[in-house]
């Protein structure tokens, strides 16, 4: 495996490895333990009311501050080793909540043409040319040229349409971090957001979608890890369109005996985009005996009972491949312990694979 040259942006808008930014914001015994001193019980969680839940993360953001643990990865981390996944779980949803609200309020944003985008927020820009390859602009009406780009007043970046057929490819670019809402809803507008569903997303970026799931993209816009906080509360998505499909898998370097698996099943409301889905062997996929389709079956099962669980997937790749050599899962269900499973995803391998 080539090793990864990943980077994320920190506080002061350098890039650095994450490695380093983990490592940089290790708790000590007396951090952790300040933060513990909020914690509380799944039990205890579900007997809070909202109000009482947004102050329970309000009072952990101060002191995560208060201990300068400022970014969304370093958060994110804090909350996981000293809190219970119900806090992770709303914790994610209200910092979300709180970005993508700014799509709201726009009547104070810079608007900005694709020129000064291109100047102003080259990440932004690159990935709106991954989408004009895809989709096309030579429709005046169309998506790419309704498109509409703005600067906040805090810095932030938005894009968004507010044509009806395109109104899920809306999005937040903050600090290196991407705040998103997945389309394809069953209660809502059907289209995709398209901003999360190029095979190729933006590099050494963090994407937050839903609310509840984390993406990381290394140097090449591949995802590199993901991790989700399941509850019983998701948005049910539509059935997949087939077309879509292949375009991931054939943008992907799918296979022949390839399936595009979503990482956060679909039954759990996971994203159709691209940004969710990946090029995988059928015997992996739900071939017999499958690991990888007991542990979605057991996931599902959890989550109708009403219970919350974390389960993350490390992506490895060879070379320049856009698809997956291997993937390793962890995952926590029902508070148990960790476990992790290792899948052989290499074109080399014989059906009947199983997990290690």
């Amino acid at each position: 495996m080539v090793g990864l040259d990943y980077n994320y942006i920190d506080e002061t808008g350098a890039k650095t490895s994450l490695d380093d930014v983990a490592s940089n914001y290790e708790l000590s015994k007396s951090q952790k333990e300040y933060l513990t001193e909020l914690n509380v019980s799944p039990e205890e969680f579900k007997e809070m009311s909202d109000g009482q839940k947004e102050d329970l993360c309000h009072d952990i953001r101060d002191r995560l501050e208060e201990i300068e643990v400022y970014s969304v990865m370093a958060q994110d981390k804090a909350i996981k080793d000293t809190c219970c996944s119900e806090i992770l779980g709303e914790f994610r949803q209200q910092v979300f909540k709180e970005k993508l609200n700014q799509l709201n309020d726009l009547e104070k944003a810079t608007p900005l043409s694709i020129e000064v985008l291109k100047l102003e927020c080259p990440e932004l820009y690159n990935q709106v040319q991954r989408m004009n390859s895809r989709l096309g602009n030579n429709n005046p009406d169309g998506i790419m040229n309704t498109m509409q780009y703005a600067l906040l007043e805090n810095g932030d970046f938005v894009a968004y349409n507010n044509i009806k057929a395109y109104s899920n490819s809306r999005m937040v670019y903050s600090e290196g971090v991407v705040y998103a809402k997945s389309g394809g809803s069953k209660n809502g507008d059907s289209n995709l957001n398209e901003f999360i569903n190029t095979p190729i997303l933006q590099s050494d970026t963090l994407y937050v979608i839903d609310g509840r799931s984390l993406y990381e993209t290394d140097s090449q816009g591949r995802i590199h890890k993901e991790s989700t906080v399941y509850s019983p509360d998701y948005d049910v998505k539509l059935e997949r369109a087939s077309d879509n499909q292949a375009m991931i898998r054939n943008g992907k370097d799918g296979m022949e005996n390839d399936e595009s698996s979503h990482t956060v099943p679909k039954c759990l409301g996971g994203p159709n985009e691209a940004i969710n889905q990946t090029p995988m062997l059928k015997d992996i996929n739900h071939g017999e005996g499958s690991k990888w389709a007991d542990c979605e079956r057991e996931l599902v099962n959890a989550t109708d009972e009403g219970n919350t669980s974390v389960v993350e997937h490390t992506f490895y790749y060879e070379g320049e491949s856009k698809r997956p050599a291997s993937v390793e899962c962890d995952f926590i269900i029902c508070t148990e312990n960790q476990q992790t499973l290792s899948f052989d995803n290499s074109i080399m391998v014989e059906s009947g694979l199983q997990a290690s």
